[in-house]
């Protein structure tokens, strides 16, 4: 495992008590973040994907399952089941209406929120369309840009975790 992806793990949880939680990790397609949330204590881990974003060349299946991580495949705009900490990374810019989904994970999150995001460098709260070639991209946020939402939706409290290369993981509640 790479140390990137070992940094990412651990700014998602950054201070949080899993003990006995249960996580929804929303777009963990392999379920690492979901299986490090079991190492850290979580009761449960989910690990939702959309076979839409990933351009799969058949239907969703995972190659590996890692133990005790639950799998489930649809949108998770859909996913009305609540859960007490939910992961959103890399997500966000996959999404036509970034309102509308944090709307929506304000609804399922009980407790915290861990979003990971790559990030315009701009000192306005601004989100710029971008599709850079892939049409399943959206929008990229500026870090003023995602807290001024975050806080709209009913995040009232963020709190940067950390950065690496062009993104930055945050914790709202």
């Amino acid at each position: 495992m790479n140390a990137l992806f070992v940094d990412r793990r651990i700014m998602a949880f950054d201070g949080l008590d899993l003990r006995g939680k249960k996580v929804l990790d929303i777009g963990g397609y392999h379920g690492e973040m979901a299986r490090y949330a079991l190492d850290l204590g979580a009761r449960s881990a989910i690990c939702l994907d959309n076979a839409q974003y990933r351009r799969y060349q058949k239907p969703w299946e995972h190659p590996k399952p890692l133990p005790g991580v639950i799998y489930e495949r649809g949108d998770f705009r859909k996913w009305r089941d609540g859960a007490d900490i939910v992961v959103f990374s890399n997500v966000i810019y996959h999404v036509p209406s970034p309102w509308d989904a944090f709307v929506h994970l304000r609804k399922v999150t009980r407790e915290y929120l861990s979003v990971q995001t790559n990030v315009i460098s701009a000192s306005d709260p601004v989100w710029l369309l971008n599709h850079e070639g892939d049409p399943t991209i959206f929008f990229r946020p500026s870090l003023s840009g995602l807290l001024l939402l975050l806080q709209r939706t009913g995040f009232h409290r963020q709190r940067v975790v950390g950065f690496y290369d062009d993104h930055v993981a945050v914790q709202a509640w």
